[in-house]
Order: structure tokens, then C-alpha cells, then sequence
């Protein structure tokens, strides 16, 4: 089992889950510290609300230089603060009165890791759902609660193969872009700090992704229809997959997401509000992707 390809070590919570995959896997140690010498850092963002908590992220060198070999911290307020060691690949703590092994768990995984992972370079990180239908992976895009987690969770329970709930992680090799399996936990009601629930179908190997669909809300009553992006409106659609848009992210975001365009397939598809509807959904989309699947290996 991968949390974004990384097995996790929480040394002093053994309630929580420790994912150990296979040999070949980088472990990132996570422990408990009781040390105030990482408060001082120099350079915080302002503070901002995430998941109804106060954040803000801190370092030692200026964010817009921020790279491979940088520290990172997460301050949240009253609940715990991480510290991204980068020489030593770790994470350490310190828990505040808020603090559950839950929330340090939720913390790590939905927010912290995964940016740790754009800033160092290991990945870039879209904020999509995705699943894999017959070996074909799907991205999905939308604004905040577009429907993206309802059409999933109706995925996973036509069978489908789960990719990312939230956070997806993106590898370029060569002219291919290979989607990483994020973590097998769906949270469908978007309730706070928690994944929601384990999903055994969950992807074991990044797989190379061509497709990304563009949630766009309908009318209950309203027609299914997909339309191919170009231009504008294509990178307009990529720009919500930004998962964090900071400042100093901003410039490789646009370079990013400017050379993505060129390379993958967007397409909008209107979604009647109705969950009845989900089937039709579901079935226009598989139809769809099929299709522009097959044209491609052709």
C-alpha cells in the first residue's frame, strides 16, 4: 500500500496505519518532538483557513527561492506543527491541545505531504479526483463542491479502480505524465479532518494519464454533453487543478500547467444536480473515454 509511492512511519502513534509497500519504497519517518527550535523560521505565509483550522506555512529561506533542499513547516493552529526535514527526509511534531492522532494523520497525508512533494520537486500535484476504468485512468476537475466526490464515489461503487480522492501527484518522464497514486481513503461528504473511508480498490503503480475531464454543473433536468477544450478555455480548466496556489508556486503552476495543455486532452462535461442522474453520467463518460482511448492507440 503507497501513500503518494511513500511507505509512512509514525514511530510514536502506533494506533495510526503504517504503510509499508515493498523494499524499493522511500519511508518517511514521523515523530513526536518536543524541541521549539523550529519556530523561528523567517519567512511565513499569511494565515489562512484550511479545512475550518487556522494555517500557515513557515521556512528559513524566502518562499519564492524554495527548493529541493528547503525545510517546510505547517503550523495549525491548535492542533499540531510539522516540520519537514529535507536532508533527512522526516517529518516531526509537536502537538498543540487540539491534537488527535487522527488530525495528525489527516494533516499529514491530505495537506502537508503532498506539498512537501511539489515543493521538492518529486511530484507536481493537481487537485483532481481520479479513478482507473479497464486500465484507463480519468481525471476529474471542478470548482469547491462541483461534484467531483459524488461522481467518484459513484466510480468506486461501479468498480472502478480509485486514483486520488483530492490530490493526485503527477511524474513527467519524457513525454508521458504518469498519475500517482495518492492514498486509498474517499471521503465523499467532505466532512472535516478525516479521509472518510478505506477503499480496498486502490491503484499500486503510477499509470500514464492522457484524459482530464472538466466538471461544469447543469440543471437537474439538463442534457450530458462533452465538449473538447482548446486555447484559453483548456488552460482556464487546468488552472483549477491547482491544489495550493501560493505565491511562490504561481510561476512554475503556469509552466507547469502551460506545457500540460499541450500535451493532454480537456474536455467539459455538464453534469445535471440531480444524483439520480449519476448513471447517465457515468455511462456517457465511460462511452466517451473509450472512445478517445481508442483513437489515440490507434
Amino acid at each position: 500500500m503507497f501513500i503518494f509511492q511513500h511507505s509512512l512511519d509514525f514511530v510514536d502513534e502506533p494506533i495510526l496505519p503504517h504503510f509499508v509497500s515493498d523494499n524499493n519504497a522511500k519511508t518517511i519517518k514521523i515523530f513526536a518532538s518536543h524541541s521549539l527550535f523550529f519556530a523561528s523560521a523567517s519567512y511565513c505565509t499569511v494565515w489562512m483557513k484550511l479545512s475550518s483550522r487556522d494555517v500557515r506555512f513557515c521556512a528559513y529561506n524566502p518562499m519564492d527561492t524554495l527548493g529541493a533542499d528547503d525545510d517546510l513547516i505547517l503550523e495549525v493552529k491548535d492542533v499540531v506543527r510539522l516540520y519537514w526535514q529535507a536532508s533527512r527526509r522526516e517529518i516531526s511534531y509537536i502537538k498543540e491541545s487540539d491534537y488527535t492522532p487522527e488530525r495528525l494523520f489527516y494533516w499529514i497525508v491530505h495537506t502537508f505531504l503532498p506539498i512537501v512533494l511539489q515543493i521538492n520537486h518529486t511530484y507536481h500535484i493537481l487537485h483532481v479526483a481520479s479513478v482507473v476504468v479497464d486500465t484507463k485512468p480519468l481525471l476529474f476537475s471542478a470548482s469547491s463542491y462541483g461534484g467531483k466526490s459524488t461522481l467518484i464515489d459513484y466510480f468506486i461503487h461501479r468498480g472502478a479502480t480509485l486514483l486520488s480522492d483530492d490530490s493526485l501527484g503527477i511524474e513527467q518522464i519524457g513525454e508521458n505524465y504518469y498519475a500517482i497514486p495518492a492514498y486509498p481513503y474517499h471521503r465523499p461528504f467532505r466532512d472535516i479532518e478525516t479521509l472518510g473511508y478505506f477503499v480496498d480498490n486502490f491503484a499500486k503503480k503510477p499509470i500514464v494519464t492522457k484524459v482530464l475531464y472538466s466538471l461544469v454543473q447543469e440543471k437537474p433536468s439538463g442534457d450530458i454533453t462533452i465538449k473538447k477544450l482548446y486555447g484559453v478555455e483548456k488552460f482556464q480548466a487546468l488552472k483549477k487543478t491547482i491544489f495550493v496556489n501560493f505565491q511562490f508556486l504561481k510561476k512554475r503552476h503556469f509552466l507547469f500547467l502551460t506545457q500540460l495543455a499541450q500535451d493532454i486532452d480537456v474536455y467539459s462535461i455538464t453534469v445535471p444536480w440531480d444524483t439520480s442522474r449519476l448513471n447517465e453520467v457515468y455511462d456517457a463518460i465511460v462511452k466517451h473515454s473509450k472512445q478517445v482511448m481508442s483513437v489515440e492507440e490507434d
